[in-house]
């Protein structure tokens, strides 16, 4: 587990603050007490998150940015979701109301993506302090062609 980062998530490998639930992520460790996941891996954190986009994409029909960003990180969570699409697509130059699967498909908006989200949800400061690891977490994903499955 990264013992570098700064947030609770963070230090459990989960950059997109996933909440505990009953799914088979790669690299998870469950624990029903927990409130937020904890993974192996900072890579397999980032696994988690595009494997819950692309769920969304796929089985609820959720197929722009502002759809996936509004179930990801919902206003009843307490969440400022419009700050949060708004943050995500223009970190990402994405229409929030274009196709996500366009988002899916392409690598490098994808990476930028997974970066985004972590700054909403970790900050600036994580993201600047753990830099190397989190790029070399991201460029694994398409490397191993893993967040495919």
């Amino acid at each position: 587990i990264n013992n570098m980062a700064k947030t609770a998530a963070g230090a459990v490998n989960n950059p997109g603050n996933i909440r505990t639930e009953k799914y088979p992520y790669k690299g998870e460790f469950y624990d029903a007490k927990q409130p937020f996941l904890s993974f192996d891996t900072l890579a397999n954190g980032y696994n988690a998150m595009v494997v819950k986009y692309r769920y969304y994409y796929d089985k609820f029909g959720d197929k722009t940015l502002n759809a996936i960003i509004n179930r990801y990180a919902p206003p009843a969570d307490n969440n400022d979701t419009s700050a949060y699409v708004k943050d995500v697509s223009e970190a990402i130059g994405c229409d929030p109301d274009a196709d996500f699967g366009d988002i899916l498909n392409n690598n490098d908006t994808m990476a930028a993506m997974l970066k985004a989200v972590t700054v909403v949800e970790q900050g600036n400061d994580f993201v600047t302090q753990n830099s190397d690891d989190i790029d070399a977490a991201i460029s694994s994903l398409f490397s191993e062609n893993a967040y495919n499955a």
